[in-house]
């Protein structure tokens, strides 16, 4: 249901394409016992020094012999700092999966990264910050492209 809502907002900004940036990016996550899967976002950037971005994001299910995750879908918002290039964020992120890895639905999202003419590259990481049952986490390198 999440997923529903959340796409239904980011196309309703849409209209305002002349003054923000769509990417699309995919990626790797890792978790605390380097167990990996895929991930893809779509974000909508506002055109600001230090923008609000605004993301729907997939991590595909694990299958390993460790442990299992079913595919988990999250929004967030989040602030971005940017120096030149450069840039570090922070925000929330709701998401609909409660499980060895990401424990409750409110979680905490952050980054770092470069972002070029139309590419970015960033570790994003998203974590309830113990809030709330285990506190393990995803971490996951993403390259997006968007302009």
């Amino acid at each position: 249901m999440i997923a529903r809502y959340s796409l239904l907002v980011l196309l309703s900004l849409g209209s305002f394409h002349a003054c923000a940036q769509f990417s699309i990016s995919v990626g790797v996550a890792r978790d605390i016992d380097d167990v990996g899967t895929q991930v893809a976002t779509f974000a909508y950037l506002t055109r600001h020094r230090h923008p609000w971005e605004f993301t729907a994001g997939h991590l595909f299910e694990r299958n390993d012999s460790r442990y299992h995750t079913a595919s988990t879908t999250f929004v967030a918002a989040s602030r971005r700092l940017t120096w030149r290039r450069w840039f570090v964020s922070g925000g929330v992120a709701l998401v609909d999966a409660d499980n060895e890895v990401l424990s409750g639905p409110l979680q905490f999202y952050t980054g770092a990264g470069y972002a070029g003419k139309h590419w970015t590259l960033s570790l994003r990481h998203l974590s309830n910050a113990d809030i709330r049952g285990r506190n393990r986490g995803e971490t996951f390198v993403l390259l997006g492209y968007g302009g």
